[in-house]
């Protein structure tokens, strides 16, 4: 929770990294942008590390259990 607004937040990982709402259009302009930045400096390529969890369901549902991932990590 953050206390500063009194409200949740989703974050796949660390509580420091609050995921990106990736649908909207204005945070795929702020990452554009920082993008563009780097690349304006040569950098010639950028790292994803966890892509599979970028984007979610629209509407947050759950995936459908899946009995033979019983106790193993995500992908």
């Amino acid at each position: 929770m953050s206390e500063a607004r009194r409200q949740y937040y989703y974050h796949s990982f660390l509580v420091e990294q609050p995921d990106l709402n990736w649908r909207n259009p204005d945070v795929r302009a702020a990452i554009a942008d920082v993008m563009r930045f780097w690349l304006d400096r040569g950098v010639d390529r950028f790292r994803v590390d966890a892509g599979a969890v970028l984007i979610k369901d629209d509407l947050l549902r759950d995936n459908p259990p899946t009995p033979e991932a019983e106790g193993k990590p995500p992908p």
